[in-house]
């Protein structure tokens, strides 16, 4: 039998099933989050001792919370998203340094591709320029 769509069904049917579990899973996370809190937190808030750079970020539970923050807020326009993101930041100012850079991506305010390619001193004024006051110097994960 020669390798067609048909042999790469079963991959692409257990992709879409796991990205569906996926999507519930966090469907439900984010229930519990605007349930317990009202708002999705910050990430410095939901895991405060997790570095930014650290690879809790990229699994487990702080991975869950990114993607509850970004279905919170999946399905709006740009301007209502930039909107909820900010007024559900702004109460937690001053921010912690090490968050600056994520929270100048999380507003759509990064002009360079990555957001640790700013210099901490332009971030911390653009965000000043929204009414976010940041606290303290980055640290080292």
């Amino acid at each position: 039998m020669s390798a067609g769509i048909g042999s790469a069904y079963p991959v692409v049917a257990a992709t879409v099933f796991t990205v569906m579990v996926e999507r519930h899973s966090v469907a439900s996370l984010l229930e519990r989050e605007l349930a317990a809190h009202g708002t999705v937190r910050p990430p410095w808030l939901a895991l405060p001792k997790v570095h930014p750079l650290d690879a809790e970020w990229e699994r487990g539970g702080g991975e869950s919370h990114l993607l509850v923050w970004s279905l919170w807020l999946a399905g709006l326009s740009p301007v209502d998203a930039w909107a909820k993101a900010l007024a559900a930041l702004k109460p937690h100012a001053p921010i912690p340094a090490d968050w600056a850079f994520w929270t100048l991506d999380a507003l759509g305010l990064a002009t360079e591709e990555a957001p640790y390619d700013h210099a901490f001193d332009d971030v911390r004024a653009k965000l000043g320029e929204v009414g976010i006051e940041v606290t303290g110097s980055p640290s080292s994960p």
